[in-house]
């Protein structure tokens, strides 16, 4: 589910910051960033690893 809303939000998020349209940008990164944060408590709480998405993560899981 969160892997499917990052596809659409990043390049909707580039289109809005290449047009400027601020209002619509400062609504959906935020919620990315909810979404992230979200994704990372629940995969830490069940202790959730996949292996693919290791090498989506910017940062090393420990």
């Amino acid at each position: 589910m969160y892997l499917a809303y990052r596809l659409v939000a990043s390049p909707f998020l580039f289109l809005l910051d290449l047009t400027e349209n601020l209002d619509g940008f400062k609504w959906v990164f935020p919620s990315s960033f909810l979404s992230d944060a979200l994704d990372g408590y629940f995969a830490r709480k069940y202790k959730v690893i996949r292996y693919w998405g290791n090498g989506w993560t910017p940062l090393p899981i420990s």
